[in-house]
């Protein structure tokens, strides 16, 4: 009959004392064949828990790698798209790794290079919207600044000085925005100044009158409108003496009494009103002008004028010089041939 070891189930020898395979001393009585089964249950059980044990260890591993191991690749790997610069990958990859150790963090400092990128490359109505949207992250607010201000420069450069002063206006305490806002605004002002001046010398007193409105600080532009308003005035009352309405004249060149001869047209008017005229002028409806030719030369305007007598229907050619500040001129006519007198307005 074939005999078994009761410890490892190997075969043993007929007179066998002791296992030749794992060295048990040999039972009395030791199990025959039928003894197979219950060894090899046995060591069924022990290669489960064997199994079992390794389910849990692999299991374990893997709980490891993913919660642990495989974050913290991510995570160099995310710094090394970083390290290179190419920052909307790097920000994918961190945004990935959700709380991952500071990768929120990182996710926003991806936003910031990403937004100076944009300035380096002049782009700085976009780096504004980008430094914009990291509220406050870093030195954004400054940089804020600093795309305002350039965006300034360039427009200045570019001669948009409005749209310089827009933005210097935003930024007057950033670098030398102060400085910089100034000089525009005189260019703006130079720019409108001479203008004014041209219009002044085209006799369009209104038009110049409202541009120097709006310089009224630069330079004698305040001078230019006082003397302006007096020769409105002015030119209303000699408008007023050419209709005879010496009364409504008279209280007019009162205001402006200082104003050229202003102070002589109040006493021809007195004289009028008080009906001994001592200038011996008549009425001046004694003359048709008719004006002929106008030049301009080195500012002043010339203009010749056909004037007619209606008395004895001479005629005579007279040019009028106009200043700066003037749309109209009254002059004393006398007719060569019958010698009538007459006050006269050119315009």
């Amino acid at each position: 009959m074939r005999k078994f070891c009761v410890n490892c189930g190997a075969e043993l020898g007929k007179d066998a004392k002791f296992c030749t395979k794992c060295g048990s001393k040999v039972e009395s009585e030791a199990k025959n064949i039928n003894t197979v089964p219950a060894v090899k249950e046995k060591k069924n059980k022990k290669v489960a828990v064997i199994a079992v044990a390794a389910v849990i260890l692999l299991t374990i591993a893997i709980i490891i790698f993913v919660t642990l191991i495989q974050p913290m690749l991510n995570y160099n790997s995310a710094m090394e798209i970083f390290i290179k610069g190419n920052y909307e990958e790097a920000k994918a990859a961190f945004t990935e790794l959700g709380d991952y150790k500071d990768s929120y963090e990182m996710i926003t400092e991806c936003d910031y290079r990403i937004a100076t990128e944009l300035y380096d490359k002049a782009e700085y109505e976009e780096a504004i919207s980008a430094f914009t949207a990291l509220n406050g992250y870093g030195d954004s607010d400054y940089m804020i600044a600093d795309c305002e201000y350039m965006i300034a420069v360039e427009k200045m450069k570019a001669g948009d000085y409005s749209g310089a002063i827009h933005y210097f206006e935003k930024i007057a305490d950033h670098k030398d925005s102060e400085k910089l806002l100034t000089e525009c605004k005189n260019i703006i002002s130079e720019e409108k100044y001479q203008n004014a001046l041209s219009l002044l010398e085209e006799g369009k007193l209104d038009e110049s009158l409202k541009v120097f409105g709006e310089i009224k600080d630069y330079k004698d532009s305040g001078e230019h409108i006082e003397t302006i308003k007096k020769e409105q005035k002015y030119q209303k009352a000699l408008g007023l003496m050419d209709e005879a309405k010496y009364k409504e004249a008279l209280e007019i060149f009162k205001e402006i009494e200082d104003y050229k001869d202003s102070a002589k047209k109040i006493k021809t008017c007195n004289n009028k009103i008080n009906g001994s005229s001592s200038s011996g002028k008549s009425s001046s409806g004694a003359f048709k002008v008719e004006r002929s030719k106008t030049e301009i030369d080195q500012g002043v305007v010339k203009k010749e004028y056909r004037v007619t007598c209606k008395n004895c229907g001479a005629t005579q050619h007279i040019t009028i010089n106009f200043g700066t500040y003037q749309s109209s001129v009254g002059k004393e006519i006398k007719c060569k041939t019958c010698l009538k007198k007459g006050y006269v307005t050119f315009s």
